[in-house]
């Protein structure tokens, strides 16, 4: 089953005002009708993350499930040349759900995960601090912490991994 956010869902993630878990605000925000509940889960493990949550989630109706279409080949996006292919976005980054925050709040958030990876990684974090600090919008924030989770995964633990991201993205 894949999982999309319903209007209420993107509504609980710009507004935080829906009770949601920490556990359960971090499946909404990785539900974006390209993960499947497999993908979801296993990504979400080290927080404690069951089908229930998901279950939970669409009960409320912030998510809605479809089942996937089958798999084709996709030729890659070539740019205006038309001779290279475009850059594309990571396929395991997640959307923010189209929250907006003000800059100051981004800033607090980007110092928030920066002193998490320094705890984390010590001095050498210093050029994923400086990647995050780039960021002008939540979109851009949350892609980067993404990015950083694979990193965090290969280098720590996925638990270790999850736990930042479930922190970095509330």
């Amino acid at each position: 089953m894949v999982y999309s956010k319903t209007e209420t869902g993107l509504e609980a993630i710009k507004n935080r005002t829906s009770g949601l878990t920490p556990r359960q605000r971090s499946v909404l925000i990785m539900c974006d009708g390209k993960r499947d509940s497999e993908e979801i889960l296993k990504n979400t493990a080290g927080l404690g993350v069951t089908p229930n949550d998901l279950d939970a989630l669409v009960s409320l109706h912030m998510l809605i499930g479809t089942k996937p279409a089958a798999t084709t080949a996709v030729a890659p996006a070539l740019d205006n040349v038309g001779a290279r292919p475009a850059a594309s976005v990571a396929l395991d980054t997640a959307p923010s759900g189209g929250r907006v925050v003000s800059p100051e709040e981004l800033k607090i958030l980007i110092r928030r995960a920066t002193k998490q990876l320094e705890s984390l990684l010590g001095p050498s974090c210093e050029p994923l601090s400086l990647k995050l600090e780039k960021s002008k919008t939540y979109d851009e924030f949350a892609i980067k912490i993404y990015d950083i989770r694979r990193i965090l995964v290969a280098t720590r633990s996925e638990k270790i991994a999850d736990e930042f991201i479930a922190s970095a993205l509330i």
